[in-house]
């Protein structure tokens, strides 16, 4: 602790190390006892959406003839994110970087309170050069 020496808030999420969802899930009652009732800062896709206020980080895996991100979640391991943000902006896929703490678990899944969600900058890393055809 600094004791007010920076300028900054306790949770600042330059401080926290990101953890991957897949690493958080692998075995989720160790998680939760690492991390009960501390702020983490957890990376990955989307994989429900339910109602306006809950979203899944679902564990998932890759596989090689995937298009678009696609990957298979868990029907059972997820990171449940109570969130007071506007959803709809959301989809299932999505890469989203959450911030929250850890509340509770049920062994399978673990649920985040206090939560804030950074949207993924995926987007703005796209880049297309148009070709000229030489017609003028």
């Amino acid at each position: 602790m600094d004791y007010g020496y920076r300028k900054s808030y306790i949770c600042d999420e330059d401080l926290l190390d990101t953890i991957d969802v897949n690493s958080l899930l692998q075995d989720p009652r160790v998680s939760y006892k690492k991390y009960k009732n501390k702020f983490i800062k957890v990376s990955g896709k989307i994989s429900k959406i339910v109602g306006s206020e809950v979203l899944e980080l679902g564990k998932y895996t890759k596989t090689d003839d995937v298009l678009n991100g696609y990957v298979l979640f868990s029907d059972s391991e997820a990171l449940v994110v109570n969130t007071t943000e506007v959803l709809s902006k959301y989809r299932i896929y999505d890469e989203v970087t959450v911030i929250g703490r850890v509340d509770s678990t049920d062994g399978k899944k673990i649920t985040l309170k206090d939560t804030l969600l950074i949207p993924s900058n995926i987007c703005l890393l796209y880049t297309s050069d148009a070709a000229d055809d030489g017609e003028s």
